[in-house]
Formats: C-alpha cells, structure tokens, sequence
C-alpha cells in the first residue's frame, strides 16, 4: 500500500538520496560508518535514536534525483561485495545495543 505523508513528520529512517543535517549533528557527532553505499540510513537512525536526536520528513522538499547513476554502472559482484559489507556492518552496530 502506498501512501502520502502531506505534513512534517518524525520518522525512525529516511531514504539515502537526500538528507540535510544540521551544524549541530555534526559539532555533537562524528559520523563514522564502515560499509559504502548501502545502509547508511539505518546506521544513522540508530545514531539519532542513541543520541537523541529526531529525523523529520518535510514533504514540500522537492529535489531532481537521478536513480542508479553510481550503482548502475557497477558490476553485479561489486555491488553484491558493498551489500555484504554493509550488511555485516549494520548487524555489528546493530547487535552493539
């Protein structure tokens, strides 16, 4: 089922293809994360839950975002390796709690 979220709104995890952060996120916290590419939305929920912090949506954000222009160039095995690391990643921190 897919629906509209119309009005700001705090969510656990956004998608990767854009996502603002503030001065403070970064004075307060050093973003450290070992895969590439794949799951970084998750490690930084977790990040925000421990911390503190809240994820919003904005809704009236709009931006051009152009699908697969890194990954589509890429080999089956090379993203299937980034995939795999990050995965092992995301269960590390996650397994942390």
């Amino acid at each position: 089922m897919l629906y509209r979220i119309n009005k700001e709104k705090f969510i656990y995890s956004a998608h990767g293809s854009f996502i603002i952060f503030t001065k403070k996120f970064f004075l307060n916290y050093v973003f450290y994360y070992e895969a590439f590419l794949f799951g970084e939305e998750i490690y930084l929920a977790e990040v925000c839950k421990k911390s503190g912090y809240k994820i919003i949506y904005f809704p009236e954000i709009k931006f051009l975002h152009k699908e697969h222009s890194t990954t589509g160039r890429w080999k089956k095995g090379k993203m299937l390796r980034y995939k795999k690391e990050s995965i092992e990643f995301l269960q590390k921190i996650l397994s942390d709690k």
